[in-house]
């Protein structure tokens, strides 16, 4: 086993490590999870920088090392090593894995029938809650606008930090940010023991009894629980890519929407003209603090510019899961509301249903 295996391996022990998590997750911002995301997002890019195999540290101690760690001045020739051992990630639903292991990210023209066939069910599904219920309309995938046909894919991706992270708690973002609507979990409070299925449907259900008008309702409750179901089946994933991938790859970025893209390589020459702080974990902060940061967070490049034997997985925690565990550590009993973020015990559900209401007439 190679090191690119090694630190996937690494990284995947320490992110689904529950005492490490649940540590985090009684530091964290009340309100958001700023805090989780930004401790996670450090780690990834501790054990990315430094290749360190060991899966023990607590979440202060790796804080701490890659303080140090960032405080150093790098050389060029460090930084070349960054750009040409480093990474980017792609985060997805789990549920995707058993493709893009096996065929790659531009899985969709070389399935069988039999399983695009059945993955249509899903995304027809998923099409008709978002015209339906969705508060605002929008298309992660552009060659998705007709699923029926073979089309090539655009891959988004991420460098190593708070995004990869961000889409791992929101995969697929079709369909959190649309029909369940990515603040939701602001309003509706979790019960201690329920599922998260269950919790989600109890989501959709509400939107669907308050959002729809002229649809029937029990077929758009009959398609949530097949979505839901699909997607809940597996915990996020992280595809690394090395950047040696994509090196010479025609790419742009979502965040200037670069015209008919740019070198990759381009992007990484800007990095060492002196003009950007390049941390170890190839992120990116510009000197003159009134620039706009070169925002490589966002890439698109080809699905098929990526070689599925060039990827290392690893399996992302479902933050749903680790918030029950939290509040049954905390010795809330089960059948208890909870506020999502806060998991702050709550007399009754009811507590929050008057803003809920209140939301929902606005929309």
């Amino acid at each position: 086993m190679d090191k690119k295996d090694n630190v996937a391996s690494t990284i995947e022990t320490v992110l689904n490590n529950e005492k490490f998590l649940l540590e985090i997750l009684s530091q964290k911002n009340y309100f958001n999870d700023d805090h989780l995301y930004e401790v996670l997002a450090t780690t990834l890019d501790y054990y990315l920088a430094t290749r360190d195999q060991n899966p023990n540290l607590t979440p202060n101690e790796v804080l701490f090392a890659f303080d140090k760690l960032n405080h150093g001045v790098m050389t060029n020739n460090q930084i070349e090593t960054i750009i040409d051992n480093g990474f980017l990630t792609h985060s997805f639903n789990g549920i995707e894995q058993e493709y893009i292991s096996r065929y790659g990210f531009d899985y969709w023209g070389k399935i069988t029938e039999e399983e695009r066939k059945k993955l249509l069910h899903i995304r027809e599904g998923l099409k008709k809650l978002e015209s339906e219920i969705s508060k605002n309309h929008f298309q992660i995938y552009r060659e998705e606008e007709n699923e029926s046909e073979i089309v090539e894919k655009e891959l988004f991706l991420s460098v190593p930090g708070t995004k990869t992270i961000h889409y791992c708690t929101s995969a697929p973002e079709r369909f959190y940010l649309g029909p369940v609507g990515s603040d939701s979990f602001s309003y509706f409070p979790m019960i201690t023991g329920e599922s998260k299925k269950d919790y989600l449907m109890r989501i959709l259900k509400f939107r669907i009894e308050n959002m729809t008008r002229d649809a029937d309702q029990d077929e758009l409750l009959e398609m949530a629980e097949k979505v839901v179901d699909y997607y809940t089946k597996k915990s996020s994933s992280i595809a690394f890519i090395p950047n040696r991938e994509v090196i010479d790859k025609k790419v742009y970025s979502t965040y200037y929407g670069n015209g008919d893209g740019d070198n990759f390589k381009s992007f990484c020459e800007r990095m060492k003209s002196g003009k950007y702080y390049v941390t170890h974990a190839f992120t990116i902060q510009p000197k003159d603090v009134y620039e706009e940061p070169e925002d490589i967070g966002n890439l698109v490049v080809l699905s098929s510019d990526v070689s599925k034997d060039s990827l290392t997985f690893s399996t992302f925690p479902d933050m749903y899961d680790l918030r029950q565990t939290y509040t049954k550590e905390k010795g809330i009993k089960e059948g208890v509301p909870v506020e999502y973020y806060s998991c702050k015990k709550l007399d009754t559900i009811s507590d929050m249903e008057t803003d809920i209401k209140r939301y929902y007439k606005g929309i």
